[in-house]
């Protein structure tokens, strides 16, 4: 009895280390996997101007107000985007598309709290495994809606042949980040929502021109 008992006291610490290495895998292959648009995996160094320009104190962004701060810069990105990006007749229409089957997708806000919950039981009933796959899924998505902006932004001849698949990616991401758990958040998600909705412009969102950078007014 002494020995069995002293053997299980002995494993109990190497099971318990052996799960938290298994974590530490998940959470890194997640931050490998994960889409981490124009977001370092260090809290990001923000200088606070003093009396000078050349002064100035280095402070870190909380994490929640990190990824506020990321939604609400993509934002104005998709706005100067817009504004400043191509304005031939496929791109507005692409654009007026995207922006009215985001309004229809209003309706599904009922079926979303239940299918979000759904999807967050599995997280918790699977130990966070269901979370790799649908990380698969998101950066499928993500390569696609990429890859077809920049044909779309560097080739405008391929534009009439792209219209309607990217627009068919760009709702079925939508429809995917909306009606799944994400277990970074609801700030993540409405990243990555803006980006879906802003196809065919996404590439012009995560790497403006230099020239619209200078003339931002923040």
């Amino acid at each position: 009895m002494s020995a069995t008992t002293a053997r299980t006291g002995g494993e109990s610490p190497q099971g318990t280390g052996d799960l938290a290495a298994f974590l530490v895998f998940l959470e890194r292959l997640k931050m490998v996997l994960s889409l981490k648009l124009g977001e370092a995996t260090e809290p990001p160094l923000v200088t606070q101007p003093k009396a000078s320009r050349q002064g100035g104190s280095v402070v870190r962004v909380p994490a929640a107000k990190e990824k506020t701060g990321m939604r609400d810069d993509l934002s104005s990105r998709v706005a100067i985007a817009r504004m400043y990006g191509p304005q031939d007749w496929f791109t507005r229409s692409a654009l007026f598309a995207n922006d009215v089957f985001t309004t229809i997708c209003f309706v599904l806000i009922p079926i979303q709290i239940v299918t979000t919950a759904a999807s967050g039981c599995l997280f918790v009933l699977t130990a966070g495994l269901m979370i790799l796959p649908l990380m698969l899924i998101w950066l499928v998505f993500s390569r696609l809606l990429l890859g077809t902006s920049i044909l779309w932004i560097k080739v405008p001849i391929s534009r009439p042949l792209l219209i309607l698949p990217g627009l068919l990616v760009a709702f079925l991401a939508h429809l995917f980040v909306q009606l799944v758990s994400n277990p970074d958040g609801p700030s993540d998600r409405a990243v990555k929502m803006l980006l879906c909705d802003a196809w065919p412009l996404p590439w012009l969102v995560l790497r403006p021109p230099v020239e619209w950078q200078e003339n931002r007014v923040d």
